[in-house]
Parts: C-alpha cells; structure tokens; sequence
C-alpha cells in the first residue's frame, strides 16, 4: 500500500509541511510546527494521522506472517517455557486480531477526509454503514453520497466477515482453536521438554509436520492480506479524490 497513489500524496504532503513549518532540532522527532497551521494544513494533518494507521495495521499483518515462519529457539524463550506451538499460536492470533481491525481505521480515515466531525469511538460500521441485521446507521448517508465509497467499503466488511467469528472467539473467551493443530499441539506437550533419545530421533518429523503446516498458513495470511490491500485500495481511489477537493476548497 506505500506505492498507492494516495499514500505517496500523504507522504510528500508530510514532508513539505515539515520543511514549512518546523525548524526546530530536536533529539526526538516529533510535529512541533513553529506558527498555528492553516485550515487546510490541519485538514491535511489529521488525515495524514488517519491513514498512516491504517498504513500500520497492514505492515503489522505482513509482519505477522514473517514473524509466523521465523521461530528461533533460545536459552531465553526455553526459560519462559514458550515452545514453537506457542510461537505460533500467538502470531495466528495477532494477525486475526489486526485483521478485523482494518476497518474501524478506514472508517476513522473516511470520517476524517469526508470531514464528517465524528469522534473515532462513533466510526464503526454499525454508524457508518450497515448494523448486524442489516440497517443502515445515522451517518450511512454521508458515506452513500460519495459515488462508490458505501459500495468500497462494504466489499472491506464483507472480506471480513470470515475472520469475525474466530476474531470474537479470541478476543472474549479463549484462544484460537482450528482443528489441525491439535496434533501439533501435542507432539509440542509430549515431547517438548524429552531427553530420551528413542523419542528425540522421531523430532525431526515433528518438526517436518510443524514445518509443513507453518508454511501452509503463511500462505493464507499472504493471500489474505493481498486480498485486503486491493480492496483497500479501492477505497483509497475514492478517497484520493476526496482529500483534494476537500483540501483546495480549505486553501481558498
């Protein structure tokens, strides 16, 4: 997504405002602009925050599927008693979790570049498109007004609707739970921690089939995040024209 036009936009915008604004040395990066910004450069400004976000949330999902298939044993991981089988565990859930959250980003993004004066607990999908059972929320219209942004979006939520339900399961009331990795999870509690070593010649098929299947669902998330990244690039098309109308009208 750092090579879509509208990132690229937001990127070079950033950058000249800081060349405008802030010309104070400081040991720590941060915004400190030297005179109050302009309407349109505050407009700019938030929406540069929004969609570096959503931005994040993306690279973390990448880095959730690099992270996946680079498990290194060390002196301090076997102290704390995380084996691989956790490893794994934790970075499935990761990615999960961040997954569903790409949404709520965008819509904090569209409520920014449409300028609609939402507070970022209002921009969930239950307001901004459509609730559980169907209905269209109090600011659907706003969005509706922009020709293919409902319609952008929906295609986002719809993606998502697959991972909602395990989403929910981890994030209230127990950890992720799918089916083939069981054995996994056994051949890591039985012969974890083994000295014996008619056990430990069987380790590097243990490790084979956790390999096999490592490798399986670094695929899946792969092809999940490309499938969100076009479909957030359809979002971004719209919305790139949004900014800049917004934007010019804000500097006259």
């Amino acid at each position: 997504m750092e090579n879509h036009a509208f990132m690229n936009k937001m990127t070079a915008m950033g950058s000249q405002l800081i060349r405008d604004t802030d010309t104070g040395k400081r040991s720590t990066p941060r915004f400190s602009p030297n005179r109050e910004l302009f309407r349109h450069e505050e407009y700019f400004y938030d929406c540069y925050l929004a969609v570096a976000e959503v931005y994040t949330i993306l690279r973390q999902l990448d880095q959730s599927a690099v992270f996946l298939a680079n498990f290194r044993s060390s002196k301090t991981l076997k102290e704390a008693k995380i084996s691989r089988f956790e490893h794994i565990i934790y970075h499935l859930e990761s990615h999960l979790l961040r997954m569903t959250g790409v949404l709520d980003r965008l819509l904090i993004l569209v409520n920014q570049v449409l300028r609609m004066g939402l507070e970022d607990v209002s921009c969930k999908s239950h307001n901004m498109l459509v609730s559980k059972d169907n209905k269209k929320g109090k600011q659907t219209h706003k969005v509706e007004a922009v020709g293919g942004l409902f319609e952008a979006l929906m295609e986002v939520s719809t993606f998502m609707d697959q991972f909602r339900d395990e989403r929910n399961s981890v994030a209230h009331s127990k950890r992720i739970n799918f089916e083939d990795l069981r054995r996994i999870e056994m051949y890591h509690i039985v012969y974890g921690d083994t000295t014996d070593p008619q056990i430990l010649k069987w380790m590097f098929l243990i490790k084979r089939e956790t390999d096999k299947k490592v490798w399986d669902y670094k695929a899946e998330m792969v092809k999940s995040n490309t499938t969100l990244k076009t479909l957030v690039g359809k979002v971004y098309d719209i919305l790139d024209m949004q900014f800049t109308a917004h934007h010019t009208k804000l500097k006259l």
